[in-house]
């Protein structure tokens, strides 16, 4: 129930947001507010809240952890001396979850306040709805890591190459589908040398990825350059994508091409991000045979879509930016209330008071 309220509050804010500035802003800061606290004080909530304790605790305090082993150990290296510090004021369960829970959400209000003409409610509804139970509750090092693309956003679409790669190593220190953003961003450098239009970039990545997927190709490469991930993502979990789950990102991706071309004014900025995210749908398709890899990596691209649906929405004229935000919005609430049907997302919370 807490899900469906938060998100029927965000739907209530989008108007107000498109209408003044202020209440954009106001109904942003409201919607970070109510879901930093909600991840803060979680309790047994995500599927890997219990891993994420153990790893916790299981961290020692700067003063007696040894740099190496935080620099070049198994989790990576800004994760671990996070916790170090952390540790180094209280082993406070709370506090880790909190202080995890805020570095996401505030690095992505900033992002997004970055973003001109965006509606904030708009774009906190959809995040909401389709990353927030299983990212930043879940996958909460990735989570870090998708928030900092955005941040680069404006780095990516102005071609400001060192910042990127600044922030891209900033990502992958958090988790190493980080990396994927400097990747990205040579992506679209070469599509822009090109020549290429996002129709034909769109066309071509799911040639080449069904290509990929077909001769596997890329998940080859992979595990040879990663032979510890073979364990993980070809034998425990080694279960193939499902059609309807490529017919839905395949969907996603013409609904946004519709969109852009449908609307009026300057679609530069729109044009460079759906470059970008179409090579996660390459690599989606390339992973075909493993869903779990394939999805990691093409999350990181679809966190995009937070940005993509306000932006190209705003440039609709009113009955047509109506279709097209209540077809987005009510696709994210079908994928909360999956999501939050499962048993490991039943919300649960403890104050540290």
């Amino acid at each position: 129930m807490i899900y469906v309220v938060t998100f029927v509050l965000a739907l209530a804010l989008i108007v107000p947001g498109s209408m003044h500035r202020s209440f954009n802003l106001l109904g942003g800061l409201v919607l970070l507010t109510i879901l930093c606290v909600m991840t803060s004080i979680r309790l047994d909530t995500g599927t890997d809240f219990p891993t994420y304790v153990a790893i916790w605790d299981n961290f020692p305090p700067l003063e007696q952890a040894h740099f190496g082993d935080l620099i070049g150990g198994f989790y990576e290296p800004l994760f671990s001396v996070a916790n170090a510090l952390l540790k180094t004021f209280s082993s406070s369960q709370f506090l880790f979850f909190a202080f995890y829970a805020c570095l996401t959400l505030i690095v992505l209000h900033v992002a997004l306040q970055r973003i001109p003409r965006i509606n904030l409610p708009y774009a906190y509804a959809y995040y909401f709805a389709v990353f927030l139970l299983p990212y930043t509750f879940n996958a909460m090092r990735q989570s870090i890591a998708m928030s900092i693309f955005l941040l680069a956003i404006p780095a990516v679409v102005e071609r400001r190459t060192r910042m990127v790669l600044l922030l891209s190593l900033a990502a992958g220190g958090f988790h190493f589908s980080g990396f994927l953003i400097g990747v990205g961003y040579v992506f679209l450098r070469v599509c822009d040398r090109l020549g290429l239009k996002v129709w034909t970039v769109f066309l071509i990545s799911a040639g080449v990825g069904v290509v990929m997927a077909a001769t596997g190709l890329l998940s080859r490469i992979f595990f040879l350059i990663f032979p510890g991930t073979v364990e993980v993502y070809a034998d425990l979990f080694d279960a193939t994508s499902s059609v309807s789950n490529i017919v839905m990102r395949l969907g996603l991706c013409v609904l946004m091409l519709t969109g852009a071309d449908v609307g009026r004014g300057e679609r530069r900025h729109i044009n460079a991000l759906l470059t970008v995210y179409f090579l996660g749908l390459l690599i989606y398709l390339a992973l075909f045979q493993f869903n779990l890899l394939a999805t990691r990596f093409n999350m990181l691209f679809r966190v995009l879509e937070v940005v993509l649906f306000p932006l190209i929405a705003a440039r609709l004229p009113m009955g047509r930016r109506l279709v097209f935000g209540g077809t987005t919005l009510a696709l994210a609430l079908a994928t909360l209330l999956v999501t939050a049907a499962e048993p490991d997302y039943a919300y649960a919370f403890s104050l540290p008071f």
